[in-house]
């Protein structure tokens, strides 16, 4: 008898809240799960009034700053962190603008894992 295994998805979030703190998730198994830890992480660090932003599964991710006041992070993913960097700049300075000073404020990856 042959036994075969399976791949599982994982899944990671990001939370941000009004008062500019956020939390983060990788590796979950679930999207609820991941969206639950990043709440919780958020919270965890002082965040009021938390929500999910992002979620993102078997893949990498880069969250990137325009740094201009009153504009939103950009979320970009990808195949590798390097990938997902690159092309969340690139957005980020076409999208924000010459003012923008765009730099990656977070990233990492969620993969699959294989299970027998």
């Amino acid at each position: 008898m042959k036994i075969v295994g399976h791949w599982d998805k994982t899944w990671g979030a990001i939370a941000d809240s009004p008062n500019l703190i956020g939390g983060v998730s990788t590796g979950e198994l679930s999207k609820r799960a991941a969206e639950q830890r990043a709440l919780g992480a958020c919270e965890e660090r002082g965040g009021h009034s938390c929500v999910v932003t992002f979620t993102y599964f078997n893949q990498c991710v880069a969250l990137i700053d325009p740094n201009i006041l009153g504009t939103s992070n950009f979320a970009q993913t990808a195949d590798s962190i390097e990938t997902a960097s690159e092309l969340g700049l690139k957005y980020c300075a076409e999208k924000a603008g010459p003012k923008a000073s765009c730099k990656v404020v977070y990233s990492d990856c969620t993969m699959p894992k294989y299970r027998e």
